[in-house]
């Protein structure tokens, strides 16, 4: 899910710099006494001649923040908008920052000018969306009058597919790239909390699952507008599943559905089931007794220090919300074309979650495909993988059948 930032280290993206101005991108590590090092990246502009800075989290998805920026003569001062403070020297040779990144505790950071290799780069087809409560970022490709948006799943993977746990990956673009070469436009974007969509997130204790079903839809009418067609396709991976399900109750902008590794259960009964098959006995009984609660709606103030990272209070308000949702429920009210996508070597969703979703509509269309894992590729295949070969052919030809 989405994290605060505490003390990140991030890699600044570099373009040229120059002696008298920082323009362009810029990286650098940081360097935290007994922890990993945080890559870093500042990237400088001047707009309507006053000097802009954004900083991105590099490994957080991409995660994008404006931030505050004055120079004087060499002198820089960078502060961001969670409490973090850069204070540098320009070099005279333009090549690199020396100054002190202070969170909490001041820590020595130099900033250098050269890219970082796999940062996302801006894309002729980026956009962004205002809501009530904030800028969202996408990105479109336009190849044909049938429309679809990507939805990604749980985590900080930004609209590409990449993220912390799953670097290189490009899951997301790689589908938009397939489903464009046979003459489908795809709109894919950073949700909440991630990339250029980072900031539009205030904090973790707020999301919600209908801000991310809202978002959705927002996005939809988006592209419908933009393509000028009668209604556009949503195609949610793994959480988006959900999320794509939800946007489409009562909304005449879509098409109909394509679920790719959805969950066919409430993700309480998926999360217990991980919980049994993976924690040591001694804490499960703590672990059951947090989840039955959440499960009936109860927030939990002491989670075990084992299991913060699953159960910890800033998260707990979405996984309520979500524990109260039953996927195959909502599925079997929608009277929309589905089509549900299950790869057989997934550990996340099973096969079964596949056939619950496809006994909710048994006019869905279900395929299940053979050593296809989560990430939606073949499990045998070495990272970063391709997508599972027909997985665009098969989503292609379901979209066309059903234009």
């Amino acid at each position: 899910m989405f994290r605060k930032i505490l003390l990140l280290a991030l890699l600044l993206l570099p373009l040229p710099a120059f002696a008298q101005t920082p323009d362009g991108d810029w990286n650098g590590t940081l360097a935290i006494p007994g922890r990993a090092s945080i890559r870093m990246l500042l990237r400088f502009s001047h707009e309507e001649g006053k000097l802009q800075a954004r900083f991105v989290s590099v490994d957080q998805g991409g995660a994008s923040f404006p931030a505050e920026v004055s120079l004087e003569a060499q002198h820089l001062v960078v502060t961001m908008p969670f409490g973090a403070v850069y204070d540098g020297t320009l070099a005279a040779d333009g090549k690199s920052i020396a100054g002190t990144w202070t969170q909490h505790v001041p820590l020595p950071l130099t900033f250098v000018a050269g890219a970082v290799p796999g940062l996302r780069q801006p894309d002729p087809g980026d956009l962004t969306i205002q809501t009530p409560t904030g800028t969202l970022a996408g990105t479109l490709v336009r190849k044909g009058k049938i429309g679809v948006v990507i939805i990604n799943g749980s985590g900080n993977a930004n609209r590409d597919g990449e993220s912390t746990f799953n670097p290189g990956a490009g899951t997301y673009r790689l589908l938009a790239d397939g489903l464009a070469s046979r003459d489908i436009s795809s709109l894919r974007f950073d949700k909440r909390g991630v990339g250029d969509s980072a900031a539009a997130l205030g904090s973790e204790s707020s999301a919600r699952v209908q801000m991310y079903a809202d978002d959705t839809r927002a996005w939809a009418a988006e592209l419908k507008g933009r393509l000028g067609t009668r209604c556009v396709w949503l195609i949610g991976h793994s959480e988006g599943a959900l999320l794509a399900e939800m946007a489409a109750q009562g909304n005449p902008d879509i098409c109909g559905l394509v679920l790719l590794a959805g969950a066919g259960r409430k993700l309480s009964a998926a999360l217990r089931e991980q919980l049994e098959r993976n924690l040591p006995e001694r804490l499960k009984p703590r672990a059951f007794a947090v989840l039955d609660s959440l499960d009936a709606g109860h927030a939990v103030t002491d989670p075990p220090p084992e299991l913060m990272d699953i159960f910890r209070p800033s998260i707990q308000p979405y996984l309520i919300g979500q524990f109260a949702l039953e996927p195959a429920a909502i599925l079997a009210g929608l009277k929309l074309p589905v089509l549900i996508v299950q790869g057989d070597a997934d550990i996340q969703v099973s096969v079964a979650d596949a056939q619950a979703l496809s006994r909710a509509r048994p006019d869905a269309t279900l395929k299940i495909l053979a050593g296809v894992n989560h990430h939606l590729c073949l499990e045998k295949d070495a990272r970063p993988a391709p997508l599972a070969p027909g997985l665009s052919e098969t989503i292609a030809g379901f979209l066309k059948a059903h234009s």
